[in-house]
């Protein structure tokens, strides 16, 4: 793995409700996901335009979509979420991608 992808697990290992930005490499792909409650309708933030997002937990898919190409993300959540819970966030475009837990 490259040291950039290592960090970047390291600095995710948040739990649901902190706001924390994605790195896969410098200047190839990221996503910054706004604060997450267990009333959350929609996931939201900002990254990398054109790049694929999903959100799930046990292979059960919450969200799924694309960054605008303004940089804006907004998921509907296909369920709710539990703050005690840990989710991946799959993050991918082009050839590059992450995987890290939220």
């Amino acid at each position: 793995m490259h040291k950039n992808m290592i960090l970047a697990m390291l600095a995710l290992s948040a739990t649901v409700g902190i706001e924390s930005p994605v790195y896969a490499k410098a200047k190839s792909i990221k996503v910054q996901i706004n604060r997450l409650t267990e009333n959350s309708g929609y996931i939201t933030g900002k990254g990398t335009p054109g790049a694929r997002v999903t959100v799930s937990r046990n292979h059960m898919t919450y969200a799924a979509g694309k960054i605008n190409r303004h940089g804006k993300l907004k998921l509907a959540l296909n369920d709710d979420l539990s703050a005690n819970w840990k989710y991946q966030v799959k993050l991918s475009k082009k050839g590059y991608w992450i995987e890290v837990n939220i």
